[in-house]
């Protein structure tokens, strides 16, 4: 009998809504559903940018985070809300 599940999927950015509600729709929701599960959702994302961000991505990068509890990079445990580290 399964006891645990763990996966994870790399999505396209450009199809983010789409690929976030199959997975909801086709895993989370019937997970979520029985009785006595403890599901854990958590987000990662990465980004590279050797131009640099600009200004207006850096302002809407700190206006934004303080409202989603965002793990800091490196830190175990308790979440910690974090500025955008452009």
């Amino acid at each position: 009998m399964l006891r645990r599940f763990h996966g994870s999927a790399k999505i396209d950015a450009t199809r983010l809504s789409r690929d976030v509600d199959l997975i909801a729709s086709s895993v989370v929701q019937h997970l979520a559903g029985l009785l006595d599960a403890k599901v854990t959702i958590t987000v990662e994302i990465e980004a590279e940018i050797p131009s640099g961000a600009p200004d207006n991505v850096v302002r809407t990068g700190d206006r934004e985070l303080p409202d989603a509890e965002v793990r800091q990079p490196g830190v175990r445990g308790k979440l910690k809300t974090v500025k955008a580290a452009f």
